[in-house]
């Protein structure tokens, strides 16, 4: 469970909360940037072999100063990849 600490967001700008497809981030104030740790947003994932439970990974969203989200929707995940499980591509035969 995160325990969310108030933090007077009713004073202007402050990006709006946002669903990534894969975690609700939280509405942020402008100018900040907000962090979770991989195994918090990933946890309904164990069944696919997700590794990262004991990891320090973190994934990050940036809310710019004008209170719009940096790079809009897409969320900095990078930390999160090795966690994943790796699947193998066969190559395709070529005609």
């Amino acid at each position: 469970m995160i325990k969310v600490k108030k933090t007077g967001l009713n004073r202007e700008p402050f990006c709006r909360a946002v669903w990534d497809s894969f975690y609700c981030w939280p509405s942020t104030e402008a100018g900040r940037v907000v962090v979770r740790p991989c195994s918090v947003i990933f946890a309904s994932f164990d069944d696919i072999g997700f590794r990262g439970s004991q990891q320090k990974a973190e994934a990050y969203r940036i809310c710019n100063s004008d209170g719009n989200w940096l790079w809009g929707n897409w969320t900095n995940y990078t930390q999160c990849l090795d966690l994943l499980p790796r699947v193998e591509c066969r190559k395709r035969k070529q005609f």
